[in-house]
């Protein structure tokens, strides 16, 4: 347990540094609600690890939310808190198997992404929210 939380604060820190450095700040952030109970979630997740490496070195920030039991939720609903997503989080935490894209400088929601979404799909949808 104290080696999980060590490691759960040391990544807090490198995604709070990263989120504070204008150079490295993300245009946008895809986050996928998440559960290992969830069949949705299986199939969504490779199509959006297919679109990461696609996009390579854009400047998009992927995450997931786990709202696979108590303790995964609790640490979710605390890096969308230090992330400043705990109000998407609060608004989508009730549901799994979806990626929302997310305009960080306002917090509004651009794009959600199901299972039904293959992976050019995923990355041509935010290749053009990249580009504005």
């Amino acid at each position: 347990m104290k080696k999980l939380i060590i490691s759960l604060l040391a990544a807090l820190g490198m995604i709070s540094a990263t989120f504070a450095s204008t150079d490295h700040k993300p245009a946008l952030v895809g986050v996928v609600f998440y559960a290992d109970w969830c069949g949705s979630c299986k199939t969504l997740d490779p199509n959006v690890e297919a679109a990461q490496a696609e996009l390579g070195d854009a400047p998009v920030w992927f995450t997931r939310f786990d709202l696979t039991d108590d303790s995964t939720r609790q640490q979710s609903e605390y890096m969308a808190a230090l992330t400043g997503l705990n109000a998407i989080y609060e608004q989508h935490a009730s549901k799994t198997g979806f990626m929302l894209l997310i305009d960080p400088s306002t917090g509004s929601v651009v794009e959600r992404f199901t299972k039904n979404d293959s992976s050019a799909e995923i990355a041509r949808s935010i290749g053009a929210a990249l580009r504005g």
